[in-house]
């Protein structure tokens, strides 16, 4: 293409008498008109006369002159169009004199630019979006390296926010431990195992003494010996696993995760039949209050 702009600007020289360095080539707003335009208005001054006739004068002059390029006048300017095929074999030409420094420049020599590119937030999953603007970070970088630029390429790993503080809160005293660090949950299935043993305790002073007191009494009703049993046996059981659940999340012990997820799916029968329990010893207790 610098081939063509510089037979033009020796074209239009030549034909005006205004050196080359003077001479300005501009891009139409309107690919249709051409490749290249000429405002006129420069050349006003030094022949006087206006634009549009130096341009419809110009026009018939460098149509002779430019092989491959045709001339048009439209108002003030010139409009220059250059042939398809004479394009593509000066672009091929071109490319093959240069080889892999084809299309580099010293634009941005002596210039440092800094692209950040991808930047996933570690803290959600990956994605193909991820694939994408990393290959659009990737090719600009690449761009500047062409045009001369020191380039400097940031991958920015996410934010470390509050939510690794929480992480690091829940790893307990072996923080500074990686491999211990790396075996605990998030702190949300501790917690709730400490529910489920302050639960159990509550259970345990209130249920309790009310089952074994149905349970020493041999009471009648098959529901009321079968609530005495359900709380005589899962309140302790089930206070003693949450504790032992509890203690091996706080230790990072690696079968601790399994062993509460198995816990809360085996407690959730508990959390109607617990209360039902409640329910049916303390009305076999009135009765038995009433009845005596």
């Amino acid at each position: 293409m610098l081939a063509f702009t510089q037979a033009i600007r020796s074209a239009l020289s030549q034909a005006s008498g205004v050196p080359e360095a003077d001479l300005r080539l501009e891009q139409p707003r309107d690919p249709t008109l051409g490749d290249f335009s000429f405002p006129c208005f420069q050349l006003a001054k030094a022949l006087k006369k206006s634009p549009p006739g130096i341009a419809a004068e110009f026009a018939g002059k460098l149509a002779s002159s430019l092989p491959d390029i045709s001339v048009s006048a439209a108002g003030p300017y010139l409009n220059f169009r250059i042939a398809r095929g004479a394009l593509a074999r000066s672009v091929i030409q071109e490319i093959e004199a240069a080889g892999p420094a084809y299309g580099h420049t010293k634009l941005g020599q002596g210039k440092t630019i800094v692209i950040d590119l991808s930047s996933p937030n570690i803290a959600k999953p990956m994605s193909v979006g991820h694939l994408r603007s990393t290959v659009i970070g990737a090719a600009i970088q690449r761009l500047h390296d062409a045009l001369g630029y020191e380039t400097v390429g940031i991958n920015h790993i996410g934010d470390w926010g509050a939510q690794f503080g929480k992480l690091y809160g829940a790893a307990g005293p072996d923080a500074d431990e990686p491999t211990r660090v790396a075996s605990r949950p998030a702190g949300t299935l501790l917690l709730a195992e400490l529910v489920m043993v302050a639960l159990h305790a509550v259970a345990a002073v209130t249920v309790l003494p009310a089952a074994l007191q149905v349970t020493a009494a041999r009471a009648a009703s098959a529901v009321t010996v079968a609530a005495a049993a359900y709380a005589a046996v899962w309140v302790p059981l089930g206070g003693v696993l949450a504790a032992i659940v509890a203690w091996a999340l706080w230790r990072g012990r690696p079968w601790g995760v399994a062993l509460s997820r198995a816990h809360a799916i085996a407690s959730l029968p508990s959390i109607v039949l617990t209360p039902l329990a409640a329910f049916v010893l303390q009305q076999t207790g009135a009765g038995k209050r009433r009845r005596g």
